[in-house]
């Protein structure tokens, strides 16, 4: 079993502190049972897609040809340089 420590602010654990003993329940007793429903909980819906999934069509290359070609794609920024 691993170990999990949380800073909580004080009014919060004090809160948590007095609910679990009304409950007769310990504090982790309490937080595993929000995270095991916080994890139960499906994302569908809730995450952001973007459509580019899957997209990605290349040949595989060695790293030198990879490097080349992503270096080539970018367009470099170009400094003015100051006239003395």
């Amino acid at each position: 079993m691993k170990k999990l420590i949380v800073e909580l602010p004080d009014p919060l654990h004090e809160s948590l502190r007095r609910k679990s003993a009304l409950l007769d329940k310990t504090i982790k007793e309490i937080v595993t049972d929000l995270l095991r429903r916080f994890l139960a909980e499906p994302l569908a819906g809730k995450v952001r897609e973007t459509g580019l999934c899957g997209l990605w069509k290349d040949e595989p290359g060695s790293a030198d040809e990879i490097s080349k070609k992503i270096l080539s794609g970018r367009r470099w920024p170009t400094r003015k340089r100051p006239e003395w």
